[in-house]
């Protein structure tokens, strides 16, 4: 890839829209700063001058510094432009918001300016290299990420989060490296913090889903969560955690729910504990095998009631059918804190 390659994926977008003229100069001044290339769009008799900025990876680290060299310089009408090999779904929308346009080497591309719309984009990444973080939301990455999720606006050293997720330092080095590419994470001179948590749970919270662990519906005589939450009290030493509608209903008392879900570390030990019967389907009580022992070591007690913690909560609510995206809804907005840091952070 060379400068020609990039000059000819903005050309061929522009083509059916105007003339597109480049400037004398490979390199001009705009502002107090530099840009690598500038053009004159020509359409009709109006002419609108683009600044192109030429960039080796679409990164949304990238993407971030460069919105922060513009906002330190007047451009006037003029629209910036970024070309780059290639832009994630998460890239383009930083675009959008800084009211950037970008055009990549793959195919995709989003220009919006003075009348003119181009959102032309699904096309897949031509030029993938090795990331030392390619699976973010393993196992191991996503227990970094949620405890850095449970204290959004907290800033952690790499030994501190290490200790608190059980995780090494060199996953939780490589876990840092993925996130700061995709311009999750803030580094500092005394620690790291989220920079776009609200943008991190999102991404979590698309991808997981609650029923990708062992579910086993069972029959209880209790009466309603009185009876079942009366139980439970009487088990302080087993692993145990209340999730889902039957959580929620403690931790928000306006959620109203009749199901119950818990994660249990030994169902046995809960099956004859709350005098639970087989059932072929259905049930009224329901067993999670946690496929990640994490969901019971990050919990929290309420009137006695071992519970997931508020974020574990809110992911397992998000996909659930059953009124579950509003109930997540309510314990985002009321209990996680991560809309307001990042309200605070931009």
């Amino acid at each position: 890839m060379d400068e020609t390659d990039y000059k000819k994926a903005i050309e061929s977008l522009l083509s059916r829209v105007g003339d597109l003229e480049w400037s004398k100069y490979e390199k001009d001044d705009v502002g107090t700063g530099r840009v690598d290339a500038t053009a004159n769009l020509k359409i009709g008799n109006r002419k609108k001058k683009l600044l192109i900025e030429l960039k080796s990876s679409g990164e949304p680290k990238v993407i971030a510094e460069y919105v922060g060299r513009l906002s330190n310089r007047p451009i006037g009408d003029c629209y910036p432009i970024i070309i780059a090999p290639f832009f994630s779904d998460r890239g383009r929308e930083m675009c959008e918001r800084s009211n950037i346009g970008c055009v990549d080497l793959s195919g995709n591309a989003y220009l919006e300016f003075d009348g003119i719309y181009i959102n032309k984009w699904g096309s897949d990444n031509k030029y993938k290299v090795k990331r030392k973080q390619q699976k973010l939301l393993s196992p191991k990455s996503c227990w970094v990420i949620r405890c850095m999720l449970e204290n959004p606006g907290k800033e952690w050293t790499m030994q501190e989060l290490s200790n608190y997720s059980s995780v090494s330092l060199a996953q939780i080095y490589k876990v840092f490296d993925g996130l700061e590419a995709e311009n999750y994470i803030e580094k500092r001179r005394g620690g790291t913090r989220l920079a776009d948590p609200s943008g991190l749970l999102d991404l979590v919270s698309e991808k997981y889903r609650y029923d990708r662990q062992e579910i086993t519906g069972y029959y209880t005589f209790l009466k309603g969560y009185d009876q079942i939450f009366s139980r439970l009290r009487q088990l302080p030493d087993v692993d145990y955690a209340v999730t889902l509608g039957a959580a929620a209903r403690l931790v928000l008392p306006i959620v109203r729910s009749t199901d119950t879900h818990v994660y249990a570390g030994d169902p046995k030990v809960l099956r004859d504990a709350l005098d639970l019967e087989p059932v072929e389907f259905g049930g009224n009580l329901y067993l999670i095998t946690p496929k990640d022992n994490g969901v019971l070591k990050h919990i929290q007690v309420i009137d006695g009631v071992k519970v997931v913690s508020n974020l574990q909560l809110y992911l397992d609510l998000y996909n659930y059918p059953q009124r579950g995206r509003e109930q997540a809804d309510a314990i985002r907005s009321d209990l996680l804190g991560v809309n307001d840091v990042s309200k605070a952070i931009h």
